[in-house]
């Protein structure tokens, strides 16, 4: 297998999530699994003894196939996008499919029952177009940008929802000056206009998002 995504979490409680999606190397086919580790109370115990006394923390090992909790369900396809909030689990993959979850505190009431559950799936940019490329989060919403389809939406937190959707385009006109500090107004020549071949992800600045 090999590691296509890795979330560390925190929940509201103070306990720690890690979430790895993994899958078949590229070119094999086969299923991809998000899994999800949780350390006990005691070996969160044992690792703050350890470095209260300033010795080197012990080494906790998991199993693939031990000790993790969902979500359960396999992925057609792999899964590049892991992201949580203090209520939520996104998991998006590349045919461009997103999947929400109730993620429960690790030190909760309920938390030995199902701690990742379903809420909705939802297809948001289409496999033949590119499918996924980048996907973001905030507390009411998911943003995803589509690769080739070069959109931008909107869905509602945690339904998956459509909300809005922003096509990405460039200017019609080529640029034809530049403005130079030095040298005044430079003459840019174009032959012919610049295209759009593809959104290659979302960045978020502090007052706004935008697509790059």
């Amino acid at each position: 297998l090999e590691v296509s995504a890795l979330l560390v979490h925190c929940d509201r409680r103070g306990g720690m999530s890690i979430i790895v999606a993994a899958g078949p190397v590229e070119g094999v086919q086969g299923m991809h699994f998000v899994r999800a580790w949780r350390p006990t109370t005691v070996e969160e115990t044992a690792f703050d003894q350890v470095m209260d006394d300033g010795s080197v923390p012990q080494v906790l090992q998991w199993s693939w196939d031990e000790g993790h909790a969902g979500p359960a369900e396999p992925h057609q396809s792999k899964v590049r996008h892991l992201m949580a909030n203090s209520a939520c689990l996104l998991v998006g993959e590349d045919s461009g499919f997103c999947f929400s979850f109730e993620m429960r505190d690790s030190k909760g009431r309920g938390a030995n029952k199902q701690a990742f559950a379903p809420i909705a799936k939802e297809r948001l940019h289409e496999e033949v177009a590119g499918g996924l490329a980048d996907l973001a989060m905030d507390k009411c919403f998911v943003y995803s940008a589509g690769r080739k389809d070069l959109v931008v939406s909107i869905w509602s937190m945690p339904d998956l929802r459509p909300v809005m959707t922003i096509a990405v385009r460039l200017p019609e006109e080529p640029l034809q000056h530049v403005s130079a500090a030095t040298s005044g107004a430079v003459s840019v020549t174009v032959k012919r206009p610049a295209r759009l071949a593809e959104i290659t992800g979302l960045r978020r600045p502090i007052s706004r998002w935008s697509g790059a």
